[in-house]
């Protein structure tokens, strides 16, 4: 899949609604009222026509509703002889790839763990297991203090795949996480190392919206997320992954902090994207003469009347590919109503 990646970000957007002149009263900065934003975007037609392709045209600024848009493009996007298809939609937040998984063996599936050190001097320490319940993906804590060399089992007794592992403290001996029943080794930790399957994401925003999670290959294993829910809280979640298909987590987040790849395959990295709003869903467009606009029609989101895409990006993204793309370049030109300022009710 490819993206092209928008040169019109929310910088200068703000920039052109401040140039309305016959808006007076301002906000962070910013012009406060209804304003048409217009552009257009000139792509390679047989560059952006597989299922999956995004074609960015523009990003909000902050605080922006849009009322509604339309695209359209200056000659036939398809040459084949079946049409093109295509959703308008408002992207938002940042994608990430983790690291490779960790790969860790002998899941639980309906068992207790028990975690112990190779040191008796390990006695003060709390283990904290990261994992889901058995056929859910319910993302369940629990923390376990150390008592040296002596197995301490979980109060848990039905674990389903064991996504991370964090330890309070440092260690003097290699830490170990093993199923319950059988004793075979979930994980170990060294000496020195304060967790495992943890992997830290910073500056994430997703305004309280599902995310994408994809596989880098095939693979249906287990990943977890820890973020903030709408009110800022601590949350978190698990989702199967289905190899390069994308799914979606099962809360929205506002913000992703952590993501947990225990369960991931060694040879595997998983990419987290922001969900897509869509605007307009599945049209086709850009493939008679004269083409077709490609116009939202939505309903509301965020306000009575509006959606909210702060921080978005206008997208035109391929849903389903031409059979043969125009081998030239095809502008996109495009029309975006929004209401900019401080509140979503009108």
């Amino acid at each position: 899949m490819a993206t092209k990646t928008t040169t019109k970000l929310k910088a200068s957007v703000k920039s052109a609604i401040n140039k309305v002149k016959n808006k007076r009263e301002t906000y962070s900065n910013t012009a406060n009222g209804t304003f048409l934003l217009t552009g257009s975007v000139p792509v390679v037609a047989a560059d952006y026509d597989v299922v999956g392709d995004v074609i960015e045209l523009f990003e909000f600024p902050p605080d922006t509703y849009l009322l509604g848009a339309s695209v359209v493009a200056d000659k036939d996007y398809d040459t084949g002889g079946t049409a093109i298809r295509t959703d308008l939609v408002a992207k938002e937040g940042t994608s990430f790839t983790s690291g490779v998984g960790i790969a860790f063996g002998n899941q639980p599936a309906n068992d207790a763990v028990e975690v112990l050190s190779s040191d008796a001097a390990d006695t003060t320490q709390t283990v904290t297991i990261i994992g889901t319940t058995t056929a859910t993906d319910t993302v369940v804590l629990e923390d376990i203090v150390l008592n040296g060399t002596t197995p301490v089992a979980s109060v848990k007794t039905d674990w389903g795949f064991i996504l991370a592992v964090k330890i309070s403290a440092v260690c003097a001996g290699t830490i170990t996480v093993q199923e319950a029943s059988a004793d075979a080794d979930i994980t170990t930790i060294a000496t020195g190392i304060l967790q495992k399957g943890v992997e830290t994401v910073t500056t994430t925003t997703y305004h309280s919206r599902l995310v994408d999670l994809v596989c880098s290959g095939t693979g249906t294993k287990s990943i977890g997320i820890k973020g903030t829910d709408g009110a800022g809280s601590a949350q978190y979640d698990a989702q199967a992954l289905n190899g390069v298909t994308v799914v979606q987590s099962n809360l929205p987040f506002t913000t992703v902090t952590e993501i947990y790849t225990g369960d991931l395959e060694s040879s595997r990295t998983v990419t987290v994207n922001p969900g897509d709003v869509v605007l307009a869903a599945a049209s086709a467009v850009f493939s008679t003469n004269p083409p077709t606009p490609l116009n939202a029609v939505f309903t509301a989101n965020g306000s009575e009347y509006a959606t909210n895409v702060g921080d978005a990006k206008l997208c035109v993204r391929i849903n389903v590919a031409p059979t043969t793309a125009n081998t030239g370049t095809v502008t996109l030109t495009y029309k975006a109503l929004v209401y900019h300022g401080r509140t979503s009710a009108f």
